[in-house]
């Protein structure tokens, strides 16, 4: 606040406000998607484990083969 003076009185302040609303959705939202990024990682992360695990057992597979 900034003091208003009048004649040298005090006589008031001025105040300022910010509304931050449409700040704090947008990083909820950042938030949120921070999030599902992460969670479709480990998921991308689950998924690479299993097809070098079926890509090594075919490999193997052809190996005994001949």
């Amino acid at each position: 606040s900034t003091p208003i003076y009048d004649q040298g009185k005090l006589s008031g302040a001025a105040v300022v406000f910010k509304d931050i609303s449409e700040r704090k959705r947008n990083e909820e939202a950042l938030q949120a998607a921070h999030l599902e990024l992460a969670r479709m990682k480990e998921r991308l992360e689950e998924e690479n484990a299993y097809l070098q695990e079926e890509f090594s057992e075919q490999h193997n597979f052809k190996d005994i083969i001949g």
